[in-house]
């Protein structure tokens, strides 16, 4: 009668913990998924502002020139929404017509002659930077993690970045990019339950990895991403975020 009242009791012990431990993946899911839907709330306000629109449409401004409040009133919006959401490092608005590119704090008038000094993405060199950041089409897009460095700081960094204007983006009239703090990120994977060998995944729509914790694990789990997009393909409409508890 003992070992049947024990068996009983670590039976409904294990079953309140997985039940817990459910809860709280799916609690850490939905953070996740709303955070990415902030962001790209957030995208979708600057690019039907004003402001922001007449910065885009903006030719290169002469010295002295009253139009340099065009890019005041922007950048304004840059560091309002900066300031909004704890997750965002830095915002970057790019005019293709004059080709500026504006920070909520700082400007650049010569991309090319200042990138090095100021900011520089994944060890690309400017002309590579416009190559990969500025000449494609984005529309919502997300982008795996990757090393920044700005202001003489090196750190790591999610990118959400969306073309200019919102109803043509064929137009490829500038660029709205976004930088993530991962430790934002990780913040939302610590509530969840520390599993020796777990592996947490961020991934996009597509079932393409965004982040993956913890780091040592990026290569070892480069084999299950076609099964995540097998998994993603057999649901019945796509998602934006999910997190996966991968065991070894």
């Amino acid at each position: 009668m003992i070992a049947v009242t024990e068996y009983r009791f670590f039976r409904r012990a294990i079953k309140n913990r997985m039940d817990t431990c459910k809860n709280t993946l799916i609690k850490t899911a939905d953070a996740l998924h709303l955070t990415m839907s902030e962001i790209q709330r957030f995208s979708y306000m600057l690019m039907i502002n004003t402001d922001v629109q007449a910065f885009v449409m903006q030719n290169t401004i002469a010295q002295g020139s009253a139009d340099i409040q065009i890019l005041i009133d922007a950048q304004r919006q840059l560091s309002y929404v900066k300031s909004v959401h704890p997750a965002i490092d830095s915002l970057y608005l790019y005019s293709k017509k004059s080709d500026y590119l504006l920070e909520a704090d700082n400007a650049f008038f010569d991309i090319d002659a200042m990138y090095a000094a100021l900011f520089t993405f994944q060890d690309l060199n400017s002309r590579q930077w416009r190559e990969y950041y500025l000449r494609p089409v984005y529309v919502n897009a997300w982008m795996p993690e990757s090393p920044v460095v700005s202001k003489g700081i090196r750190r790591k960094v999610l990118v959400f970045e969306q073309t200019f204007p919102l109803q043509n983006t064929a137009a490829n009239a500038g660029k709205l990019i976004i930088l993530l703090k991962t430790s934002y990120f990780e913040g939302l994977f610590s509530t969840l339950p520390a599993f020796t060998e777990a592996v947490f995944w961020l991934i996009d729509s597509k079932g393409r990895p965004l982040l993956i914790r913890p780091e040592r694990a990026v290569k070892e789990t480069e084999p299950v991403q076609s099964e995540i997009q097998t998994m993603l393909s057999a649901m019945p409409k796509p998602i934006q975020t999910q997190t996966k508890e991968t065991s070894r």
